[in-house]
């Protein structure tokens, strides 16, 4: 598979520090690249949102949030209480130009999470928990900030190329009934125009 050459960067990452190095420089051009490639994962995200989130009035974590792409169709939707957490500085000061977040906190995902436990009632999570990215071990940081009750909403690369861990861990917390599925899209290729070849699913879990 063969990346644009920042994606590569990205992927190629190797540790948290290359990683945040990676973002800071792709940081003014990752919309733009992103959505020449036909970038569908913040309309997932919205359309499951809408299904499975009714009150808009929620606390919200966006976990993994970049520059602010999928949270831009939340704030059009009616939701305005949302965290946005990061590894990436550069990433950051793009999304705090959006007026979109309460409050944008730099911290990196799967070494557990700078909030009290069920803080939030939905955690939302797009592209991240992923190889190159966050660590399986994130999901325990997902559920462990999430009320009881509420929604965790992520993606997870469903092709080929993905790592095993990942679903292996979905499953471990599905198993000791940390969380129960209430909805997991068909595959959809999230960058048709640029790569084809990469599919996601959305999920929707309900912590327990």
């Amino acid at each position: 598979m063969t990346y644009p050459s920042k994606v590569q960067a990205v992927y190629a990452a190797q540790t948290q520090d290359d990683q945040k190095v990676a973002y800071d420089d792709w940081a003014q051009t990752y919309e733009q690249e992103l959505m020449a490639m036909g970038y569908r994962i913040p309309a997932l995200m919205a359309a499951l949102f809408v299904r499975h989130v009714p009150d808009v009035r929620t606390s919200i974590l966006d976990a993994g949030c970049g520059g602010g792409l999928q949270a831009e169709p939340l704030k059009l939707l009616g939701y305005q209480n949302i965290t946005g957490l990061d590894l990436s500085e550069g990433m950051l000061k793009i999304a705090e130009t959006k007026d979109i977040y309460q409050r944008l906190v730099q911290h990196s995902l799967g070494n557990g999470l700078p909030f009290n436990p069920n803080t939030f009632g939905v955690t939302l999570s797009c592209g991240t928990i992923t190889q190159g990215h966050a660590p399986p071990s994130s999901f325990q940081d997902l559920i462990d900030v999430t009320k009881p009750g509420g929604k965790i909403i992520f993606t997870l690369r469903d092709d080929p190329d993905i790592d095993p861990a990942y679903n292996q861990a979905v499953q471990h917390h599905l198993d000791q009934g940390h969380w129960k599925l209430i909805e997991r899209t068909v595959p959809t290729a999230t960058m048709p125009y640029g790569e084809p070849e990469v599919l996601h699913r959305g999920w929707v879990m309900e912590v327990v």
